[in-house]
């Protein structure tokens, strides 16, 4: 449904040719398939499916019912669906994924918790 859409667009030099963050802000509801070439920030919450080359960072208040891919990760909110990251993946301490997890490397904070396999 959604391809390379930016919900919000926050570049931090686009002159110079670095991608661009693509935000999905608190209240905002993306539902389908949901793919971005950079890095995505989650404070809202996505159904469907995710995948993000860049760096995906889920806010704490955020709810995804969706399967994830991601090049690094950073979740500390609520997430329904198998994970998978490329390289690192970081659980903090708010973190609730219920899903399989597949990383090159895995750090967690005490306090996150995870229903499903680790594959490492």
């Amino acid at each position: 449904m959604f391809s390379t859409s930016k919900v919000g667009d926050r570049s931090s030099s686009s002159e110079s040719g670095q991608a661009s963050s693509t935000i999905i802000a608190r209240g905002v509801k993306v539902e389908g398939e949901f793919s971005s070439q950079g890095d995505v920030v989650i404070e809202g919450d996505v159904h469907g499916q995710l995948t993000a080359t860049g760096a995906l960072t889920v806010g704490s208040e955020s709810h995804i019912a969706a399967h994830i891919r991601a090049g690094e990760a950073v979740i500390a909110g609520q997430v329904e669906g198998n994970v998978t990251v490329d390289k690192r993946l970081v659980l903090k301490a708010t973190a609730r994924v219920t899903g399989d997890v597949t990383a090159q490397t895995i750090s967690i904070e005490e306090g996150a918790t995870v229903t499903g396999k680790f594959a490492i």
